[in-house]
């Protein structure tokens, strides 16, 4: 695509290919590097072998003592599915090879230690030490969604387009978002995230990028949980398309950092995931759904008030019983209250599927 492009003298609407090594895990920790965004200890090149990860681990435990730490695939491999988690005890690299090679826990639900390695010895892999929570609490995940644009007078033009808050699984899988993002590290967020936009647009790149982060505990007297970026993306991410969505549907004003205000003052909430799986409604015709929305006054999108459901990845609700849903509306609380609705809406309906057309 991008030789086509060159041959008709067009510009490309997002990453160059040539540019892509920025997005990889390497690439990420370097711009983190170079840019000033804080991110965790670890390392900045990929290692393509155990014994060379070993002698990575071994200089970085000597530097930052033992502990948990997350071996990543460089690239390839999204939504935690190329993670793993490694228990040092030891500083020898010796002892870390063997720690490596025996206890070494892919964190991709299916993924065996011998088929990570094979994966590591084909794209290579970077270390970085793992954020510890208190038992019982839960790590924030905040994303910062980026726009990069060519402007004729000064280069490019980067746009916050909004920080939001993952929602992850127990294995880093990503299964949705809400926006906004907690109060308490969303200014944090959205000023190292301004940073690397800035990074990448004078590296040269446009289109799509998102910067993920991890909170982990205070550091002073202020309370604020504390954030490290941990990767880049150079596409649309997991919170583009409800972020674009309700862009689309609702009449908004987008300020300087990202926020998303109704024309009329009212902060915007939304919440979005790919995963509302009913097995029932398998066999379920789209057409049906659309007129129980419609039945719906508080499901059925009110883009005047700024609050509703938005369905999407429909194909899959006839073939698998499976369907996406973005919800609208004046406050987290509501926007729970919207998905849940939803979905019971859709429990409903399966109910009322004839045995005969759900596939086998």
């Amino acid at each position: 695509m991008a030789a086509l492009a060159d041959v008709l003298g067009l510009g490309l609407l997002e990453t160059d290919p040539r540019l892509l090594g920025w997005g990889d895990k390497s690439g990420s920790r370097q711009l983190f590097r170079a840019a000033g965004v804080r991110h965790l200890p670890g390392s900045y090149v990929a290692d393509r072998d155990v014994t060379s990860l070993a002698v990575r681990l071994a200089a970085l435990v000597r530097d930052h003592g033992p502990g948990q730490w997350v071996v990543k695939l460089d690239r390839g491999f999204g939504s935690g599915h190329g993670n793993a988690i490694v228990d040092l005890r030891h500083g020898s690299q010796a002892g870390i090879e063997q720690e490596l090679l025996s206890s070494l826990r892919p964190t991709g639900a299916g993924v065996r230690r011998a088929q990570f390695f094979q994966w590591l010895h084909r794209v290579g892999a970077i270390v970085e030490r793992r954020v510890q929570c208190a038992p019982g609490a839960t790590l924030g995940a905040p994303s910062a969604l980026g726009h990069l644009s060519a402007a004729p007078a000064s280069g490019v033009r980067t746009v916050l387009l909004g920080i939001h808050d993952q929602l992850v699984g127990d294995a880093g899988d990503y299964l949705g978002c809400r926006y906004p993002a907690r109060a308490d590290y969303r200014a944090q967020a959205a000023h190292q995230a301004g940073k690397a936009f800035s990074a990448l647009a004078a590296r040269g790149v446009v289109g799509h990028a998102g910067v993920d982060f991890i909170a982990g505990p205070p550091v002073d007297g202020s309370g604020n949980p504390v954030l490290y970026a941990t990767e880049i993306n150079l596409r649309q991410t997991g919170s583009t398309h409800p972020n674009r969505t309700v862009r689309a549907v609702v009449p908004l004003a987008l300020g300087a950092a990202g926020e998303l205000v109704t024309l009329d003052g009212h902060d915007v909430f939304f919440s979005a995931t790919d995963s509302v799986l009913i097995p029932a409604c398998r066999g379920l015709p789209a057409a049906h759904l659309i007129a129980a929305l419609r039945r719906s006054p508080r499901l059925s999108l009110d883009t005047k008030e700024g609050r509703g459901v938005v369905p999407h990845l429909w194909p899959a609700l006839d073939r698998f019983g499976k369907i996406g849903v973005t919800a609208i509306g004046r406050s987290a609380t509501e926007c729970d209250q919207l998905t849940n609705e939803f979905t019971e809406l859709l429990i409903r309906l399966g109910e009322s599927v004839p045995r005969s057309r759900i596939a086998v």
